[in-house]
């Protein structure tokens, strides 16, 4: 049995299916991610397992303990699980050191020194620690309130979009830090995102999800490499969706595939056996790699990931080889 089970989850509002039947299980310790576009469900579903709000149907389990919603319990939520939105809701009149030590308040004064000063030092606040929330910046904000929300060992941690609106830094070194703490601590993490490279960075599992039904639930290399669907070979930057009708004349594809999808970086410049010869049409520096679009014939057209020291003249025609294994079909 897993940690977390969500079963048969279902949500309709005003005649509009937010969830419909959504089954999940997450294992204990993990890091999990819901990825999905926005209005897909995510916060919704997020906002169900942490026992805001009630589901039309289906139910939720924790470590075996049905989670209930606000009908059952007079302060909506469940005691062993704690929720981090977007926005942080620290409170403003009280420091770095008191937001975090509040959520001791019930505990002896002692265990509240130690541990609000042990959370000041996993998380780097010991010098902000006598600062308000108005003086620090949003990733100290962000790190005050994921240092709140574990003070009191949590056995399920929520993230709603946990590093939206961070630079690409700060956004790395928080990932850094919370892998480490939440491992340290023991605490089970599910956090949801529209950003599918910090889905494939930071999860041990992905659910993807799409206007509130799981298209795929994996590891990230898995959902990667064998997505279960066009749309989320797509959404997680498959550059080429192609009908297979276009490249038949070139590969032998199943007639049962109707849509196939390439990853730029699968097609190369150099290789054996077949190739195709097409003209440049656009190149897209990006630092470390480039992006051509390479015109095969009248249909088909690729996007090509090539060396950022390579350099090709617009109209120049070019060789390209892709390894029919790469190429991932649908029906």
């Amino acid at each position: 049995m897993s940690f977390l089970e969500v079963s048969n989850i279902s949500l309709v509002i005003s005649g509009k299916s937010i969830l419909g039947s959504v089954t999940l299980n997450v294992e204990k310790g993990e890091v999990f991610c819901i990825c999905g576009e926005s209005g897909a469900g995510k916060t919704t579903l997020l906002k169900l397992i942490a026992g805001l709000e009630e589901p039309d149907a289906g139910n939720i389990r924790l470590n075996n303990t049905l989670v209930t919603g606000p009908s059952q319990n007079l302060v909506p939520g469940h005691p062993d699980i704690v929720m981090v939105f977007q926005d942080t809701k620290l409170s403003p009149n009280r420091t770095v050191e008191e937001n975090i030590a509040w959520e001791l308040r019930s505990y002896p004064k002692d265990i509240q020194i130690q541990r609000t000063g042990e959370l000041l030092e996993k998380w780097q606040l010991e010098k902000l620690r006598k600062l308000f929330p108005r003086d620090i910046s949003g990733g100290e904000k962000q790190k005050t309130a994921l240092a709140r929300a574990i003070a009191k060992n949590p056995l399920l941690l929520l993230l709603d979009e946990p590093f939206s609106n961070m630079d690409f830094l700060l956004k790395n070194e928080l990932r850094e830090e919370l892998l480490v703490i939440t491992k340290e601590e023991d605490i089970t993490t599910l956090f949801v995102t529209h950003d599918t490279k910090e889905a494939l960075s930071i999860a041990e599992r992905i659910a993807v999800i799409r206007e509130g039904n799981i298209l795929q639930t994996d590891t990230p290399k898995a959902i990667y490499d064998h997505p279960a669907s066009a749309y989320v070979a797509d959404f997680f930057g498959a550059e080429n969706l192609i009908r297979t009708e276009y490249l038949r004349p070139y590969f032998s594809i199943s007639k049962d595939a109707k849509q196939a999808a390439i990853r730029a970086e699968d097609i190369v410049l150099t290789g054996t056996g077949n190739f195709l010869t097409g003209k440049v049409t656009s190149s897209i520096y990006y630092g470390f790699y480039q992006l051509l679009c390479v015109q095969i014939d009248d249909n088909l057209s690729l996007q090509v990931s090539i060396n950022k020291d390579k350099n090709f003249k617009i109209n120049e025609v070019i060789n390209l080889y892709l390894p029919e294994e790469k190429i991932i079909l649908f029906s």
